[in-house]
């Protein structure tokens, strides 16, 4: 999604929404996301304490970035050295789904309608619909910000959570790789009904 934001706006037209944006999907997918999707356990069993779920290391580092960006707290060279080698390491979550894709049970071919609906529902209808609520109050490049990131791929960390939690692995990874397939196509569909809506 980020590099797609980059090329589509140029610099001071509206990449400064990029980490706003990001930092907002982030903070959703590892609290609300986090919690919905994991409280799924039998009715008699006891339900976790919320917080466990919400205080998780991606959102207290996220509200750690968050202080520190705003105090403008300088860092030490050596934290910014780790922080800059982290960032080059993302492509090691699609290396990861790459291996869950590989060893996918055939089964979970059966599941392939579930899917083409999420692309469906996720990827088209509801990039059009935010387009059409938001268009009367959001300006351009702020509209086609939340769009983007609406009709975006699903998350690859998805199999990794979905793994963590005891959920169904195979279905989130065949989510992550049939979005991010079908998002080449998804995408401009969506800017061109965009344009002509």
């Amino acid at each position: 999604m980020i590099p797609l934001m980059i090329a589509l706006f140029p610099a001071g037209e509206g990449q400064q929404y990029i980490p706003v944006c990001a930092a907002i999907d982030t903070l959703f997918v590892w609290t609300l996301g986090m919690y919905l999707f994991t409280n799924v356990k039998g009715r008699n069993t006891l339900r976790e304490n919320p917080l466990k779920k919400v205080l998780n290391p991606v959102f207290v580092t996220f509200l750690a970035a968050l202080v520190l960006c705003t105090l403008k707290a300088p860092l030490p060279a050596p934290v910014v050295s780790v922080f800059d080698q982290l960032g080059s390491a993302s492509c090691l979550g699609l290396v990861y789904l790459g291996c869950s894709l590989c060893f996918v049970n055939r089964s979970a071919l059966k599941k392939i309608r579930p899917l083409l609906l999420l692309i469906l529902l996720r990827q088209i209808l509801l990039p059009l619909a935010i387009h059409l609520i938001s268009r009367p109050f959001l300006p351009d490049t702020e509209r086609m910000c939340v769009v983007l990131i609406t009709a975006a791929p699903s998350l690859s960390a998805a199999s990794m959570i979905a793994r963590q939690y005891q959920l169904d692995e195979d279905f989130a990874s065949s989510a992550v790789f049939l979005t991010t397939a079908a998002s080449g196509v998804t995408i401009p569909l969506v800017f061109y009904l965009m344009a002509i809506l």
